[in-house]
């Protein structure tokens, strides 16, 4: 009688671990995949805008004092 209880709480225990193993790990690869490529569905559009590589620094920065008429 005792063994038999010990056994199907064994059992059922077993039973609740394999349930949340197959329910947490395809989780898990999702939210890896989805930090890996922020582009991926979901779409998190401003982390995808910010892999984008940008105007190089000859377009747009300055040499010397630059212009007189727009100093702070």
């Amino acid at each position: 009688m005792i063994t038999s209880r010990i056994s199907r709480r064994a059992g059922l225990a077993a039973l609740v671990m394999v349930s949340l193993v197959v329910a947490v790990i395809p989780a898990l690869g999702r939210a890896a995949s989805a930090a890996v490529d922020p582009c991926a569905p979901p779409v998190n559009v401003i982390a995808c805008e910010n892999l984008q590589p940008g105007t190089p620094k000859s377009v747009w920065d300055i040499t010397g004092a630059g212009d007189l008429t727009i100093q702070g």
